[in-house]
């Protein structure tokens, strides 16, 4: 094998990773792993082997490298694609696999750098050295320096990957050049960095059903039978269809093939301990979500911990604003900044055209763990009690509105300091009350659970009979069918 990995001008990690896969060539390499980066002379680049695109990821990855070809240069540097998407998405796998896909169209090579943890100046370093280009003799300032690689990379037709960027500030002293660059760059972020003028953005989701069953079933390395196949969609589903997440689970079945799939996909059922499940080796999704948590400031932490401790499949703004007390605005904004950091999704927009958001449920399971050790029960207690409180008082009012009986009852939470909301229910009570027929249900169920009663204090009159206990009686009534616009099946508690 020595000699075969010389033959083929590996070096380095490149030798290490050769040898790795010849002793288990029936190995399905992680979804985040990379092919080491080129830095060698273009002969040699050209004979190195590539592997298999990443399962499902085929048409992305072509649809980048046409991306890459043909982007425009950024104000005369290099041209410049950013792939984006949230952990343990794949990204990086995505961008090496462009990279070695697109040799050709950059013979001088290819290059990998770390980005995490860079400062603008650290990272132009740490470029200048994957190029080759040596210390100035005498000291040199941060400018000299950056002028130095940008003028490198306007003459070398090689192709940088630039991993872990964290925001637009890193790529700037890249950029900047008075004439066209040679140079192309793909950058991998948790964001869009839409602040760079012209930057062409492309997304990574998650995988489709189809292709997280493969990558499972490849990694799992065993034979599956028809049988197998509705366990292996149930257990990749339970993984949000991350790679990283599915290629943990098939990896750990693999190296436990005394344990049935059946037993596998059960022991991920319950959301608390599934985070636990999804480690093999030094691999862990927890790690990959910790990663993308540390770098969000506090009030988009405090946004996302205590959401994730309203189980519920989607919300709106106005939801958001009541858990975290916060006005309807600033809460919109906290959700898009959280939807741009590819944390939160966009689930669509409903019947009465108001935008929902949802959290998936790895991630929702992560924040419940956070939440526990950043936040005191008494805060938990209030945000889920906020949120209850949010959605029985708007559905009180869908109710009057449906009885004929308007008048705007005192809201004692947070919905924007306007009446935006309650407009809105009051226009469509009946498309409203479906819209949130699924979250009503669930979050009044979640606060029967947690002993959270409905006190006088918390909704307005009409609302006053309801306890613990009689929740579901209460949704039922607002959503089992409106004939001749009116609710039917209401009942009330009284005592």
């Amino acid at each position: 094998m020595a000699l075969l990995a010389e033959a083929l001008g590996l070096r380095g990690d490149g030798v290490e990773r050769f040898h790795r896969l010849a002793r288990n060539t029936a190995a399905a390499p992680s979804p985040t792993d990379a092919d080491p980066p080129l830095g060698e002379a273009p002969d040699t680049a050209r004979r190195r082997p590539v592997s298999a695109a990443p399962i499902g990821r085929a048409g992305l990855i072509d649809h980048v490298s046409a991306a890459l070809l043909d982007v425009p240069a950024i104000t005369g540097g290099p041209r410049l694609v950013v792939l984006a998407g949230g952990p343990g998405s794949g990204k990086t796998a995505v961008a090496t696999h462009v990279a070695a896909h697109l040799r050709d169209h950059f013979p001088d090579g290819q290059y990998y750098v770390d980005a995490a943890d860079a400062d603008p100046e650290l990272l132009v370093d740490r470029v200048s050295r994957s190029f080759g280009i040596e210390p100035a003799c005498g000291p040199a300032t941060f400018e000299d320096r950056a002028m130095r690689l940008r003028a490198v990379l306007r003459d070398r037709r090689a192709l940088l990957v630039l991993d872990n960027v964290f925001d637009e500030a890193q790529l700037r002293p890249l950029l900047a050049a008075d004439d066209d660059a040679a140079c192309a760059i793909i950058a991998v972020s948790w964001r869009r960095l839409s602040a760079i003028v012209g930057v062409r953005t492309i997304p990574v989701p998650p995988l489709d059903p189809g292709s997280a069953a493969d990558l499972f079933i490849a990694a799992g390395r065993r034979p599956v039978n028809a049988g197998d196949r509705d366990t292996i969609a149930w257990l990749t589903l339970q993984c949000d269809h991350l790679p990283l997440a599915v290629w943990i689970a098939g990896t750990k079945a693999a190296d436990r093939p005394h344990i049935s799939l059946q037993r596998q996909a059960e022991r991920l059922r319950q959301p608390a301990s599934r985070l636990n499940r999804l480690v093999v080796g030094d691999r862990s999704v927890r790690a990959s979500f910790g990663n993308y948590y540390r770098r969000l400031d506090p009030p988009q932490q405090r946004a996302f911990r205590l959401m994730g401790t309203v189980d519920v499949p989607s919300f709106p703004a106005w939801a958001a604003a009541a858990t975290l007390d916060v006005p309807l605005d600033e809460a919109e904004e906290l959700l898009d900044r959280l939807v741009e950091t590819n944390l939160f999704e966009v689930a669509g927009t409903d019947e009465t055209g108001t935008v929902r958001y949802r959290l998936p449920s790895l991630l929702r399971a992560f924040a419940q763990e956070v939440s526990q050790h950043d936040d005191s029960a008494k805060a938990r207690r209030s945000a889920l009690r906020r949120a209850v409180t949010a959605w029985y008082v708007l559905s009180e009012i869908a109710e009057r509105a449906l009885s004929g009986s308007v008048p705007r009852p005192a809201i004692p939470i947070r919905l924007g300091g306007h009446w935006a909301v309650t407009d809105l229910v009051q226009g469509d009570p009946t498309a409203w009350l479906r819209s949130e027929r699924q979250a009503l249900s669930m979050v009044l169920r979640q606060a029967g659970r947690a002993g959270i009663a409905m006190r006088d204090s918390d909704t307005p009159p009409a609302g006053r009979h309801v306890r613990t206990g009689q929740h579901d009686d209460h949704v039922n009534g607002h959503t089992n069918g409106h004939a001749n616009g009116r609710v039917n099946g209401h009942r009330r508690a009284h005592g």
